[in-house]
């Protein structure tokens, strides 16, 4: 007994449990506290049926928290997640001083949220990123411009301009001049390339030809719930917005335009089983089978060589979807979807600063969507169905017409019935026009004097 007593005590710092979706859970507890109160919750023995896939949960959980650390180390950066794990930061309440990421993944075919991760560390943050915090989209906006534009007689291979331009601003004694990420110009470009390599002056051009206003109105009428100012460069995703509505929205354009409500709980029932509240899904048509599979057929091209192409280095099934990068680099995006899933993804710093210079959607979450998608994709080989009065085209990648032999790069591109070219490519080939695509092989931007002005 005296030698135990004069035995030094060794304290054993408790391990730290490792619990599957804590944003998700917390969600659910804020829902059912502010609809029924502190007693139900936590004294009424109810039961709470919620639609999280844990195998997906923790597969998002892994993958987003294993690709946000790789980033940090690759790019050497100063205050990396781990250097504060290991000085105990606890409950920083809402704001975090590292990289942080948010995922969510919703069954488009029944609105159910699968997995949801508003953070990478709940007891260092409970700021939930995927519902409460609203940042600009950048490119990931132009999904809505181009759902417009389908929408209202424009198809893949019409031609728009990927040139400079001023604009004045209305009211205001001074001029917007947007600017591609890379400062080149690609010259008239079809669409469906404007949208795969997300050419912001061909955007802009499209908002200003469609009218600000019919780009809010679709996008509201897709699910974006936060307000939006009919301004040319919401194109470029100057709005705030969440990750929750704009992979909702995502999710109505996967789901043949059918809108269907985003549900964390499938129901609720009290400590002998009667069904207090149950989740009724009702969808609501929004767009056409066809604009919704021609926007699809786009977004397509996005991931199959455009700016997402890094999701292939991991997954190779149906997918389509859309980067976003802000000008400052202080927001990454990839939105899209497979068959069965809409996934959203998000990086950045709470703060706003920037991530690093030339971080983009690509680069950062298009892996972190292509690995998730991997893992959980429970339709591997199956394509997106072709709806009726939906035909293909080979199309010349220059001039938007039909290809033709001489043509040095075509595409397989998808229309609405009787809106397809009719008129064989003459650009290429013996007898050709000059081709116009040469006028503007991707130069340097000009000298201010130089821009056109509309």
């Amino acid at each position: 007994f005296e030698s135990a007593r004069q035995e030094p005590i060794k304290v054993v710092a408790m391990k730290k449990e490792k619990k599957i979706g804590e944003y998700f859970l917390e969600e659910i507890r804020r829902y059912l506290e502010l609809k029924y109160g502190p007693e139900f919750l936590y004294r009424s023995g109810a039961n709470i049926y919620t639609s999280m896939n844990v195998e997906i949960q923790k597969a998002a959980e892994e993958i987003l928290e294993k690709q946000l650390s790789a980033l940090e180390k690759q790019y050497n950066f100063k205050n990396p997640k781990s250097l504060y794990d290991s000085i105990g930061i606890n409950d920083t309440a809402r704001y975090s001083p590292y990289l942080q990421g948010a995922l969510v993944v919703i069954d488009h075919q029944n609105g159910e949220v699968k997995a949801l991760i508003g953070g990478r560390d709940f007891n260092q943050s409970k700021w939930n990123r995927v519902t409460q915090a609203a940042r600009q989209a950048g490119s990931a906006f132009k999904i809505f411009v181009f759902a417009a534009a389908f929408d209202n007689g424009f198809n893949q291979a019409d031609i728009v301009l990927d040139l400079p331009i001023v604009l004045e601003v209305p009211g205001m004694d001074s001029i917007y001049r947007p600017s591609n990420y890379d400062r080149k110009f690609f010259g008239p470009i079809t669409m469906r390339d404007a949208l795969k390599h997300s050419r912001n002056l061909a955007a802009i051009r499209l908002i200003r030809n469609l009218g600000p206003d019919l780009v809010v109105r679709y996008a509201h009428y897709l699910g974006i719930r936060s307000p939006l100012l009919p301004v040319v460069s919401l194109a470029l995703g100057t709005c705030d917005v969440t990750l929750l509505e704009m992979t909702g929205a995502v999710g109505t354009i996967a789901n043949k335009g059918e809108q269907l409500p985003l549900i964390l709980i499938r129901k609720i029932t009290d400590k002998d089983g009667t069904v207090i509240e149950l989740s009724r899904q009702i969808a609501e048509p929004r767009i056409n089978q066809q604009t919704s599979y021609i926007l699809t057929d786009a977004m397509r091209s996005v991931v199959d060589g455009g700016t997402g192409y890094k999701i292939r280095q991991y997954y190779k099934g149906a997918a389509a979807g859309k980067t976003g990068t802000t000008n400052n680099y202080s927001d990454a995006w990839f939105i899209g979807f497979n068959l069965r899933y809409a996934c959203g993804v998000w990086a950045g710093y709470d703060n706003n600063d920037r991530i690093f210079r030339g971080a983009t959607g690509g680069e950062i979450c298009a892996p972190i969507w292509g690995e998730l998608m991997a893992r959980i994709d429970t339709m591997p080989g199956r394509e997106f169905p072709l709806p009726a009065n939906v035909v293909s085209a080979n199309i010349c990648t220059q001039s938007g017409m039909l290809a033709t032999g001489h043509c040095p790069k075509a595409s397989i591109v998808h229309f609405l019935k009787g809106s397809q070219p009719a008129d064989s490519c003459d650009l290429h080939g013996p007898g050709a026009k000059n081709g116009y695509q040469d006028d503007f092989n991707r130069f340097d931007e000009p000298s201010e004097q130089n821009f056109n002005t509309y």
